[in-house]
């Protein structure tokens, strides 16, 4: 780990103590460690602010994407993400995300569309054969995060449509290796 790593992580640490976060439940179970919320801060991904009354919260911008593929017989298919393995084998079971494809936390001043092409190209491998529709629906969520247990999250989401045509189209799925885990997608049949 670098120096600037080491000095983040040990600021947050302390502000998430201060706060009466629990992060010894951190990095068990569907729950992410320290360590990746330490990334995700020195990326721009996450902000942690808090409020007035010493409330801390994790601000998220999200795009997501809704993927689908129409084969030549007319039937379509949604791309899911099916579950993430991290690299201590653990497995999480993404269940809740059946109506998302892919889903990518935003960079500091990064447009949304961008971040989905972004999302594509980092996720599936996808650079071309991919149609975005133009306007993403946009919502907000605060809620306890799951990945990190005691800490609220507040999120801004845009969600777009994509279709993808023969090219980008891969019948046995996706697989995206990180650092720390493997995600991996499949289609699933919807019509």
């Amino acid at each position: 780990m670098s120096e600037r790593f080491d000095s983040e992580k040990s600021k947050i640490k302390r502000l998430l103590l201060d706060c009466c976060v629990d992060i010894t439940v951190w990095g068990i179970g569907d729950a992410k460690t320290l360590d990746q919320l330490v990334k995700e801060v020195i990326d721009g991904e996450s902000r942690l602010l808090r409020s007035e009354n010493g409330e801390l919260t994790r601000s998220v911008e999200v795009v997501q994407g809704v993927i689908t593929y129409v084969d030549e017989n007319g039937e379509t298919f949604q791309l899911v993400e099916e579950k993430q393995v991290f690299g201590d084998g653990r497995v999480r079971v993404r269940n809740r995300l059946i109506d998302i494809s892919v889903a990518e936390k935003m960079k500091p001043d990064e447009d949304p569309r961008e971040a989905l092409i972004r999302g594509l190209k980092e996720e599936l491998e996808i650079t071309e054969g991919a149609q975005i529709a133009d306007n993403p629906e946009v919502d907000s969520k605060d809620e306890d995060s799951l990945s990190y247990p005691g800490l609220r999250s507040q999120y801004q989401i845009y969600t777009f449509v994509v279709e993808l045509d023969e090219s980008a189209y891969k019948p046995e799925g996706y697989a995206e290796v990180q650092d720390d885990k493997t995600n991996y997608f499949v289609w699933k049949k919807i019509n």
